[in-house]
């Protein structure tokens, strides 16, 4: 899904879509390997640390962790990474000199200036 969301929407879109997709995602991650723990058999997490099955614990450890980390460090270093990436791309569009603008629109035109309006146009 990321990768499609990427390649077809707008970066402004795209980041406000991670905003909201990713935090439930790793929110789901947490509480799925909480459920998992919880519901081995025949005692829940219990069995696991009583038997000795490091060969199971070990992975839901590891995963436990990783899943922690994406929900509580990873994922909110990010948003604020993306904000601020945000922010640098608005002020840079908006000290940009409008350099070049055609009398007459060709069909492969771009606009330098998305999200501000059409401040000045350049062919390709």
């Amino acid at each position: 899904m990321t990768k499609l969301c990427f390649l077809y929407l707008p970066r402004p879109q795209f980041t406000s879509l991670q905003k909201k997709v990713f935090p439930v995602y790793f929110s789901l991650q947490v509480g799925l390997v909480a459920l998992t723990a919880v519901t081995y058999p025949p005692w829940s997490l219990f069995s696991l640390v009583q038997h000795g099955h490091w060969s199971a614990w070990v992975p839901l450890v590891a995963n436990a962790v990783m899943a922690g980390l994406n929900a509580w460090v990873y994922g909110p270093k990010t948003q604020n990474i993306m904000v601020e990436r945000i922010h640098q791309r608005e002020s840079m569009l908006m000290h940009v000199p409008c350099v070049f603008s055609p009398s007459i629109p060709s069909p492969h035109t771009i606009h330098l200036c998305p999200g501000h309006g059409p401040c000045c146009t350049a062919s390709v």
